[in-house]
């Protein structure tokens, strides 16, 4: 028999959804505190707006 891919989808959406608005909007609020040499990866607005990139180092 077949699956029914949205009854099985919609448990995990229901789940996944507000833990990563969570997740969103706690790296949202950090972005805005740490300075931006100091903030090894590319912020939310530059990976979604590809707006140029500062150099920046590496994470090791």
């Amino acid at each position: 028999m077949g699956h029914d891919s949205l009854a099985e989808a919609t448990p995990a959406r229901e789940a996944l959804l507000p833990a990563m608005n969570a997740v969103r909007a706690a790296a949202d609020t950090i972005e805005t505190i740490i300075a931006d040499d100091l903030w090894p990866l590319p912020t939310t607005q530059e990976m979604l707006y590809i707006l140029k990139r500062r150099e920046r180092p590496c994470p090791s």
